[in-house]
């Protein structure tokens, strides 16, 4: 894919079809269409769409991709047909911070934020930096790089958008792209730990945030708490939920013991470990809860 020098920093490059001189607009102001084609909509269950080449991923939201194809995100619901859910009451993400268009087979992403940079982050190549745009300028602009990428702005917050090329032979109907059923895992130490049941798996992300977002260890009932908006002692009864789940695990991994540790240390160690609870899984989990509490009607008076 073709993607800029990172020695010299990306090149604004303009979609196909667009005025390279063309001023963007002042920052506030109706931006036009990034390429020629319909704006993404997100996907409903079931197969891609026929021609789908991208895969764009925030929280539990997709939208395919195809030639033609483009988005905006940002923190603007109205504005960006991929709303940053985390960011929509904040001030630190602009409300239209970029754009995605697919053209010619490849993914471009573009920051057509004035405030702050764009990071995307490939399968291949080195982390590559949009700056903020300039208000006469069109902004900046590279293809993502690989099969995959995340695309955030660090400086903004922790939350990322994810981007990956559509295999065929791995994409085809009914194959909507999740996690694979345990039974399709292989190997004795994948079917040894079952996959997260859906209510235990907002305590399960929280145990783990620390370790795969910074290397710490793992959280604390306090902490829990905090994330989840609980008393200590529900935190601590839903971690005990976890363990109890995961007990038959433990037992086929004995390398891992309770000995001078938290019982819950060493089932976030297998869940990180073994990828049930990965850096994408936290910030997805946490998006989702902020889209709900966004949504939520105001306690009445």
């Amino acid at each position: 894919m073709s993607t800029p020098d990172p020695s010299s920093g990306p090149q604004p490059t303009p979609p196909p079809s667009a005025d390279p001189k063309a001023p963007a607009r002042a920052h506030g102001g109706p931006l036009p269409p990034p390429a020629p084609g319909r704006p993404v909509r997100m996907r409903r269950p079931g197969p891609l769409p026929p021609g789908t080449t991208f895969v764009v991923a925030y929280a539990d939201e997709e939208y395919p991709f195809r030639d033609g194809s483009w988005g905006r995100f940002g923190r603007d619901d109205l504005r960006c047909q991929i709303p940053v859910w985390e960011q929509v009451r904040g001030t630190s993400l602009s409300r239209v911070a970029g754009e995605l268009w697919c053209a010619q087979g490849e993914l471009w992403v573009r920051n057509v934020s004035t405030n702050h940079e764009l990071t995307v982050v490939g399968s291949v190549g080195r982390p590559q930096t949009l700056p903020p745009r300039r208000p006469d300028e069109r902004g900046w602009a590279c293809t993502v790089p690989g099969r995959s990428a995340e695309i955030s702005a660090p400086s903004t917050g922790e939350w990322v958008i994810l981007a990956r090329q559509v295999e065929p032979d791995l994409d085809g109907p009914g194959d909507a792209g999740g996690e694979p059923e345990a039974e399709a895992m292989t190997g004795p130490s994948t079917l040894a730990m079952a996959l997260l049941p859906p209510a235990l798996r907002p305590v399960a992300v929280e145990l783990c945030a620390p370790m795969v977002l910074a290397g710490d260890p793992p959280a604390t009932y306090d902490e829990i708490a905090a994330r989840l908006d609980v008393s200590k002692r529900q935190a601590r009864r839903y971690v005990d939920k976890l363990c109890d789940f995961y007990t038959d695990a433990l037992r086929h991994h004995p390398e891992t013991t309770t000995a001078g540790r938290p019982h819950y240390v060493p089932v976030a160690e297998l869940l990180v470990g073994l990828r049930r609870v990965t850096r994408e899984d936290v910030l997805r989990e946490r998006a989702r809860r902020e889209r709900e509490r966004v949504a939520a009607p105001p306690d009445p008076a």
